[in-house]
């Protein structure tokens, strides 16, 4: 993800590749995030203590001293999940932020200036002798 979004943030990109590379990053960040909310909503019901298949250990009740640790362990890994995905949304955001707008056109290109100074060019050289 960090990649495309260098990607699209260096200066002297131009379109199509602009929109090109844009396409992607929606598509990347659409995936990301997708994935963040995955994990969070798999290890929510672990923090919450109301995953089952975590709770059916001893008699059920989700009172033993290892059932405790379990949700701290969800409610530490879900605290780092949100901060995971809090930095890269930050993080593309402020890379976005200078990033050359999408529509912008490269520059006309110009014709061959004369060498400056009296110099001789050298393909001017060449197509005098011809």
């Amino acid at each position: 993800m960090r990649q495309i979004v260098a990607a699209r943030a260096q200066p002297g990109l131009y379109e199509p590749q602009l929109t090109v590379i844009d396409e992607t990053l929606a598509r990347e960040r659409t995936d990301m995030q997708a994935l963040f909310k995955y994990i969070e909503d798999s290890i929510v019901s672990i923090a919450a203590g109301s995953n089952d298949e975590q709770m059916e250990r001893g008699d059920g009740t989700g009172t033993l001293p290892e059932d405790a640790i379990i949700r701290q362990w969800g409610r530490r890994w879900l605290r780092v999940f949100r901060r995971k995905a809090a930095v890269e949304e930050s993080f593309i955001s402020d890379a976005l932020a200078n990033a050359t707008p999408l529509g912008t056109q490269a520059p006309p290109v110009s014709e061959r200036e004369d060498a400056a100074d009296g110099d001789l060019d050298i393909a001017d050289a060449d197509a005098d002798a011809q």
